[in-house]
């Protein structure tokens, strides 16, 4: 414990001298990967599918307004006309100021409702319309017409970014939330609802829950599922009843929501952050930190793409998930040993930033000016909020007695190579996972796949994102086969052509085949032919159903009825029915 307390009382002291530094020395930034917690979404206990808020935009909108000025465009005004040192400005070379940059720009979030429309309410802080953030909503020749004059986008000149958001059939899926079908994750977590430790806690917090039975979650949930073993999805819904109700902001006092706070921030802490608990097989060691793990992979993945092309690539990276990614990485870079504020729940909006920096003019080995890889160092810091107020502060990552300063890049990969998945093979095994695409990725974990291997390829599951991504869209065409194949055997589904319904626009009995000079025989005024006759030929055919009439009382646009349809499509209206049958002619 003294020495715990010694490592928070040091690494306090050096933010602060951090601050100072970072100003005085000449820093470059050449990358950052911000990792940003959803902003407000309706509560999960609701019947309908949980989505981002107004107040939720708001929030992650600020939060992309906040690193815009610190990357972008080098303000240290902190939005409300106040200079923030936290926020001190460390822009980067080849990010435009106003146009987004697409191939500097990687944006990625799970395929959630929430999230996605986090990510692009973050983008809108981050690169908001051009009429607003320059003044001219043209985009260069893309808004010049041929005629020489432009043409904006619409509001104002809104810009569209692409945001990645793989479905579950798509390996690099499990990099953005990587609890999220896993087997051992959840078997392990259940172990947890059958330890004293739940038992004692359940107990003693019983009746607090039930006071909310009758009030905030009345009607939401039942009897049964209110208490401690729901912990956070019950301050999930009290905390956004008590922000847009007011009969409910009345009912539940701060304290007794900070108490839920603390409960839920427990219970995920235990679910999350116990990096010896393991799953339901041999392996699996840090299971329940299996999103952090996951995490690393991605972030490892993003830096690497940058630094292997020398700064060409992945400047600046935003990726997005929920309070389990921050908890379950800040036990893996053992930041919550120094800092036990890291063990709580992160607020909405929160980021952690992983900074690829360099000191001086270092460019020895560089290519267009870049520095070699013994000059880049990275630095975290996480900001817990997206108000103005909250600050960025900076933090040692995997910390030793001695040493609080930021690991070299060699050192952070080394380090990050330990806690994170080098292949996608490697989180199917530990997750036990039946998914898809593990079938195709098991062989991976093999000797001499680890870190080297991970960088090479971006860290993402041993291959590079876009053959990644091909296998996915195969994993998903092939699925759509079976579905098929299973209808066509089993449901007696057949496919077949519609009759054609073309016809000729020159009508008569050769269909198609007509020419211009081969009009139906028409009978008129003045013509041998008998109109009146059952041996006629009129234009319009009946077999092609053109009802076009045949005497000149009707008009062209007459519609027979169904039976006058039926008549006309198997008898010759010409025919009496009156009058006699046809005699059979027999001739031997």
């Amino acid at each position: 414990m003294a020495v715990v307390a010694l490592l928070i009382t040091v690494a306090l002291a050096t933010t602060s001298v951090w601050a100072q530094e970072s100003e005085s020395r000449q820093e470059r930034v050449h990358a950052a990967v911000v990792v940003t917690l959803h902003g407000e979404r309706t509560p999960l206990l609701l019947s309908t599918p949980s989505e981002l808020t107004p107040l939720g935009a708001q929030q992650m909108f600020a939060a992309g307004t906040y690193f815009r000025r610190r990357y972008i465009t080098a303000s240290r005004d902190d939005g409300n006309g106040n200079s923030n040192g936290s926020s001190a400005a460390v822009p980067m070379a080849g990010l435009p100021s106003y146009q987004i940059p697409r191939a500097q720009l990687y944006i990625a979030a799970p395929n959630f409702e929430y999230t996605a429309s986090s990510a692009m309410a973050f983008t809108q802080g981050l690169y908001p319309p051009l009429s607003q953030s320059s003044g001219n909503p043209i985009i260069n020749e893309q808004s010049v017409l041929a005629n020489g004059s432009n043409i904006e986008s619409p509001l104002g000149g809104y810009q569209y970014p692409r945001i990645v958001t793989p479905s579950d059939l798509d390996p690099i899926s499990i990099f953005l939330s990587g609890d999220v079908g896993c087997p051992q994750y959840t078997i392990s977590g259940a172990r947890y609802f059958d330890t004293p430790e739940f038992g004692a806690l359940d107990a003693q917090s019983r009746e607090l829950y039930r006071s909310y039975q009758t009030g905030a979650l009345s009607g939401i949930a039942p009897s049964i599922a209110v208490g401690y073993r729901n912990a956070f999805n019950i301050y999930d819904h009290v905390r956004y009843a008590k922000t847009h109700n007011r009969t409910v902001d009345e009912q539940v006092s701060d304290e007794e929501l900070a108490r839920l706070r603390a409960l839920a921030a427990e219970r995920e802490r235990v679910l999350n952050s116990n990096l010896t608990a393991t799953g339901g097989a041999a392996e699996g060691g840090a299971i329940r930190a299996v999103a952090g793990r996951a995490l690393a992979t991605q972030v490892l993945g993003l830096l690497s793409d940058h630094v292997d092309s020398q700064g060409t690539v992945r400047k600046l990276s935003a990726v997005f998930g929920n309070h389990r990614l921050f908890m379950a990485f800040f036990a893996l870079s053992r930041l919550s040993d120094i800092n036990p504020t890291l063990t709580l729940l992160p607020n909405l909006g929160s980021s952690m930033v992983f900074e690829l920096y360099s000191v001086g003019n270092a460019t020895d080995g560089g290519r267009q000016g870049y520095p070699d890889e013994s000059a880049l160092k990275v630095r975290f810091m996480f900001r817990n909020g997206s108000s103005g107020s909250e600050a960025l502060t900076r933090y040692p990552l995997f910390v030793r007695p001695g040493s609080l300063s930021d690991p070299s890049w060699r050192s952070f990969r080394a380090e990050m190579a330990q806690i994170m998945f080098p292949t996608v093979g490697d989180w199917c095994n530990a997750c036990g996972s039946q998914r898809l695409f593990c079938a195709l990725f098991r062989g991976d974990n093999e000797p001499g796949s680890g870190s080297s291997r991970a960088s090479r390829t971006g860290g993402r599951g041993g291959m590079p994102l876009a053959v990644a991504g091909i296998i996915g869209a195969i994993v998903t065409l092939a699925v759509l086969a079976l579905v098929a194949g299973a209808a066509f055997l089993f449901g007696r589904v057949r496919l077949r052509r519609a009759p054609s319904r073309r016809q000729s626009a020159l009508g008569g009995f050769k269909g198609s085949e007509k020419l211009a000079s081969d009009p139906d025989l028409a009978g008129g005024k003045g013509s041998s032919i008998n109109t009146h006759g059952p041996n006629h030929e009129r234009v319009g055919s009946w077999e092609l159903k053109n009802h076009v009439p045949i005497h000149g009382g009707e008009s062209s646009q007459h519609r027979p009825s169904t039976m006058e349809s039926r008549i006309d499509q198997h008898d010759d209206p010409a025919v009496n029915p009156f009058a006699e049958p046809v005699k059979a002619y027999e001739r031997v």
